[in-house]
């Protein structure tokens, strides 16, 4: 593999997941606390149900975050000549 094929290869492992995080742009809400005369903001997840937050924390920030980066770079790792 040549030196740009592996900065592809590392660009792409690292826009993929990025494009699957595009759901908390919808997701994530802010709210406004008042504690003793103090605002305070909050940004939280506000899913309709556990078992979609449970699909997404698993399918996107465990599999696709971790495991896809961990794969894709010990493979591009493991076919570049010492």
């Amino acid at each position: 593999m040549t030196v740009r094929t592996v900065g592809v290869v590392i660009a792409l492992i690292w826009m993929a997941p990025a494009g699957l995080f595009t759901p908390w742009l919808v997701i994530y809400r802010e709210k406004l606390y008042n504690v003793t005369g103090f605002d305070y903001v909050a940004c939280h997840a506000d899913w309709s149900s556990v078992s979609l937050y449970r699909a997404f924390t698993l399918g996107v920030v465990f599999l696709t975050c971790y495991q896809w980066r961990i794969q894709g770079v010990c493979g591009v790792c493991g076919r570049i000549p010492y």
